[in-house]
């Protein structure tokens, strides 16, 4: 054993304490590059459903213009978007018609 005795010592700060004063963190926007790929991002992600939807149909062999019009001519998305189809009736009015 050795007979010195060792203290521990508090080593000297070196910088002082910073405080942050009028900071606003919502007010801090994100690089522009770094809000493009976010953007692209959510956009692969919102088209991957779709895509995604359309090649399970090409292996399953689901045709998708079959199942999205209804015999009645009536599309999904009219359907989705609570559209009505109305198909009228139309005569074309010629010179020797007249």
């Amino acid at each position: 054993m050795s007979a010195n005795v060792e203290k521990n010592l508090a080593a000297p700060r070196l910088r002082p304490e910073e405080v942050i004063v009028d900071f606003d963190a919502e007010l801090l926007q994100a690089p522009f590059l770094l809000r493009c790929g976010a953007f692209f991002i959510d956009y692969i992600l919102l088209l991957a459903v779709p895509v995604l939807s359309l090649i399970a149909g090409r292996i399953f062999g689901i045709d998708g213009t079959k199942t999205s019009i209804t015999p009645r001519g009536r599309a999904l998305h009219d359907y989705l978007a609570r559209t009505v189809v109305i198909y009228g009736r139309r005569t074309i009015r010629t010179e020797s018609n007249a």
